[in-house]
């Protein structure tokens, strides 16, 4: 059986959402801009192990999926879905390809960020995790469906919040969106990016993802893993069709 997950409602009740739903909008997914550049992307939806590598990173393992959407709440297939976040240990990758830097807040060649440092910054300095690439992409299929496998991000600095960042772009209809997603309303609330954005709207509770089991989706979930739903809704119509 099909499920059919749509942003119609708040992270906490898509679960319930399920098929034979038939709807005229859905909301559009806020946009929320990362002070921090995007750094080069993966062509893998594997974040947790490098191709060709029998190791695996650290942390805990979680599996993202979710499809994306019109606005009137068709599928949208061949839409370029990028992430990018910390390894567990709130490392996140620099601008060159296959090092780490010393200060785990600053890429290589993008000084700009030097404006992100801060008096409660935590300058522990760790080494970042060379099995975790940081980054991936995969492109939707005729369901609209992405999925990846990663790891929960650690934090950035002690007063950061654990999230993903998005990066989602459709070509034949030249749309692209940045966003990121959360995994508390908390996390959300308190995070200093959202709430100095000013495209976020009320709908910010559309940025939470919902943790899912077996009983809510038809998706195998291994005992050592999480999931988590995330569907985004990007500000375009269906020009041909419509559900």
């Amino acid at each position: 059986m099909l499920y059919l997950f749509i942003n119609l409602m708040p992270a906490k009740s898509i679960a319930e959402v399920t098929d034979d739903v038939i709807v005229d909008s859905c909301f559009i997914t806020p946009e929320v801009w990362s002070v921090l550049a995007k750094p080069p992307i993966y062509k893998t939806n594997n974040l947790r192990q490098r191709v060709g590598s029998p190791f695996i990173a650290k942390g805990q393992k979680i599996r993202i999926i979710g499809r994306i959407f019109t606005n009137d709440c068709v599928p949208l297939r061949n839409a370029l879905v990028q992430i990018w976040h910390p390894d567990y240990n709130g490392v996140i990758r620099t601008t060159t390809i296959n090092t780490y830097t010393n200060d785990k807040f600053l890429y290589d060649t993008d000084k700009s960020f030097s404006s992100y440092r801060e008096e409660d910054i935590d300058m522990r300095q760790e080494t970042g995790d060379k099995n975790f690439t940081g980054s991936g992409s995969c492109i939707t299929n005729n369901l609209g469906k992405y999925e990846f496998f990663t790891i929960l991000p650690g934090k950035l600095t002690i007063n950061d919040t654990k999230k993903i960042n998005f990066f989602i772009f459709h070509l034949e209809s030249n749309i692209s969106m940045e966003t990121q997603m959360f995994f508390s309303i908390d996390e959300m609330k308190n995070d200093k990016e959202v709430n100095s954005s000013i495209k976020i709207s009320k709908n910010a509770e559309y940025l939470i993802a919902n943790e899912i089991t077996s009983t809510f989706y038809d998706e195998i979930i291994f005992p050592d893993e999480r999931v988590f739903i995330f569907n985004i809704t990007l500000p375009i119509l269906q020009k041909y069709k419509k559900y």
